[in-house]
């Protein structure tokens, strides 16, 4: 851990490299997964990391800290 403490993540974009990103940082002793949103593959990769699938881009950047966003997609964040 850092510091002394866990970091919580967010993950914008789950396809086929933000998936492998979240795996990867949920291997780390310091870093955890908490939630993630995609429209086509959120329910899957959050099922399979133990994390919360977010119904909206909006909902998962208001109780994050950190986000990471793997999508051409989204132009703006809020």
């Amino acid at each position: 851990m850092i510091g002394g403490f866990m970091i919580n993540y967010g993950v914008v974009g789950v396809g086929y490299f933000g998936a492998e990103l979240a795996r990867f940082m949920n291997m780390h002793d310091n870093a955890k997964i908490t939630c993630v949103y995609d429209p086509e593959n959120g329910e899957n990769i959050a099922r399979e990391l133990q994390c919360i699938n977010m119904s909206s881009l909006d909902a998962l950047v208001s109780i994050m800290k950190i986000v990471w966003i793997w999508s051409k997609r989204v132009k703006k964040l809020v």
